[in-house]
């Protein structure tokens, strides 16, 4: 069963960002990757594609493009084998 996405892509990030320096708890707890800029000291959070999907800023992109659904039908034409 599937359900609606409840958060934000900008909320995911910034809780985040407030979780403090335990960075692979908050890697397993949030779904988000992370890299150490160090040049500057910061840390940059992103989502994974399986994450960012679960995001309601995600859901907005897919029902905003009615040609989703017909740009998929002609990849898959194009590329399928040939019986």
């Amino acid at each position: 069963m599937s359900t609606s996405p409840t958060i934000s892509l900008s909320e995911l990030l910034s809780g985040a960002d407030a979780a403090g320096h335990d960075h692979a708890l908050t890697e397993k707890n949030s779904g988000l990757q992370h890299i150490h800029n160090h040049a500057t000291g910061s840390i940059v959070w992103f989502p994974t594609w399986q994450k960012f999907r679960e995001t309601t800023d995600w859901r907005e992109e897919v029902d905003a493009s009615p040609r989703t659904s017909s740009r998929v039908h002609s990849w898959w034409k194009k590329w399928r084998p040939i019986p």
